[in-house]
């Protein structure tokens, strides 16, 4: 196995020993659900269409971080509760969804990186974009890491963007 130095991940990240860099780049949202959902073959989705959805357990992560991929309440104040299945992983969640158990909120980029046959993507048009920071810990600041950072920070800066096509 090799080390990671530094990673992506959504806003916001947390921990004693983590730094939180530059915002990398931002998506919008889409509602991941099984292929045949009634929400599946909608052109987008609105939080509100959520309230009677089965949204996956993610276990012991930080509620910050996790209220920020899915509000625990759609605007008009209906609880999206996490009571489906536990998933310790992406792939996990992805079978779990494949099998009818559960749907979950994930960035836009998973259409394109996570497509998997039985899963069906849908935009949530009315979700706030998440941003996505270059996060590492703090033993792994340095020279590099610190340079790293500074040219993802001038890049976004610069009008950077992430193309997902095929």
């Amino acid at each position: 196995g090799g080390e990671i130095d530094a990673l992506t991940a959504w806003r916001p990240v947390t921990g004693p020993d983590i730094v939180e860099g530059p915002t990398v780049f931002s998506t919008g949202r889409v509602l991941a659900v099984w292929s045949g959902h009634p929400l599946s073959h909608r052109e987008s989705v609105s939080l509100e269409d959520l309230g009677d959805e089965v949204f996956v357990d993610p276990g012991p992560l930080d509620g910050r971080w996790i209220d920020a991929m899915l509000p625990p309440r759609t605007p008009s104040g209906r609880p999206l509760p996490r009571r489906g299945p536990r998933a310790t992983t992406f792939h996990e969640l992805l079978t779990l969804i494949g099998e009818r158990r559960c749907v979950c909120m994930a960035g836009s980029q998973a259409a394109y990186y996570a497509a998997m046959p039985g899963v069906a993507f849908v935009p949530v048009r009315d979700a706030p974009p998440l941003e996505w920071a270059l996060v590492w810990r703090t033993t792994a600041e340095g020279p590099l890491v610190n340079a790293f950072a500074e040219v993802c920070r001038d890049a976004a800066e610069g009008g950077f963007e992430i193309v997902t096509t095929g």
